[in-house]
């Protein structure tokens, strides 16, 4: 919970002895927060050889976090620091080298195009916090029922996540359908065919000559659309002017507090430097005024 900067529910899958577990562990208030964290190392200190895989960096945090408040004793701070450098970011091992065809890389995105599905349909963090704070309203059993599938409905999905990783790293006949990017040819067509070259480094210099810098300072002849397109990206644009002198005049025609009209004023200062930035085509520089 984000206001209270305390955690309230954590769910487990693990397997033991061949047997699918899932365990949850919920605390009822943030001073509950201390036993369910015990029920929980106490859990992942039986599993052996244990290894977190999560989706994210919010376990490993949430780890950090509870051995700042809670573990004392060594062995268990060895435990915890072994648990986090040993975990799987399942997040890391997608980033920039699987792309999987939906709109972004989110647990539910992901898992919903490889077959799952959540119980809850409306399933999503800020609903999950609206529902907590339902529960400690009402105290209602059907709404800390939904928390607990939703919780384990993404422990689940993490697990769909992580085995159609290790399937795809894997291959053969059981991996999804997948193409291996290094494999796919440019689809666009060059004058000169394909560039060789003796170093790899002249390839880079090619290909570079592809983007933006080619359209706009290398061209010799392309058609109008493009000219007219370099045209506007290269005049001057409206840069709005900024006044050096700035004159305020507030004197009032009548004293405040007994109405008078025949005023005398003191010498003020005149003068005040006020220091900005002033924004230019090639930069900024100090702008006194």
């Amino acid at each position: 919970m984000p206001d209270k900067d305390s955690y309230y529910l954590v769910g487990l899958c693990f397997e033991s002895d061949g047997v699918p577990v899932e365990r949850a562990f919920w605390a009822d208030d943030p001073k509950d927060e201390t036993r369910m964290w015990e029920d929980c190392l106490r859990t992942l200190k039986s599993i052996e050889n244990v290894q977190l895989v999560h989706y994210g960096a919010y376990e490993t945090r949430f780890l950090r976090t509870m051995k700042k408040r809670y573990v004392c004793e060594p062995e268990d701070v060895e435990f915890v620091d072994r648990l986090i450098t040993s975990s799987i970011n399942l997040v890391a091992c997608i980033y920039g080298s699987v792309y999987f065809p939906t709109y972004s890389n989110s647990l539910k995105e992901i898992a919903r195009h490889l077959g799952y599905g959540w119980a809850w349909p409306h399933a999503s963090g800020a609903a999950a916090v609206l529902l907590r704070k339902s529960w400690e309203l009402s105290e209602c059993g059907d709404i800390k029922k939904l928390l607990l599938a939703y919780n384990m409905d993404d422990c689940r999905a993490a697990a769909v996540v992580a085995d159609a990783l290790t399937r795809i790293s894997a291959g053969g006949s059981s991996a999804p359908e997948s193409v291996d990017i290094g494999t796919l040819e440019v689809g666009f067509q060059r004058t000169f065919g394909k560039f060789d070259s003796a170093l790899p480094e002249f390839a880079k210099i090619n290909d570079a000559a592809y983007w933006n810098y080619q359209r706009s300072k290398v061209f010799v002849r392309t058609d109008k659309s493009v000219q007219r397109t370099v045209r506007k990206s290269e005049r001057r644009r409206n840069i709005a002017g900024v006044d050096k002198e700035i004159t305020i005049n507030d004197a009032s025609a009548k004293c405040p507090k007994c109405s008078a009209t025949k005023l005398w004023s003191y010498p003020p200062r005149r003068l005040n430097v006020i220091y900005d930035l002033k924004f230019s085509r090639k930069g900024l520089k100090r702008w006194a005024v």
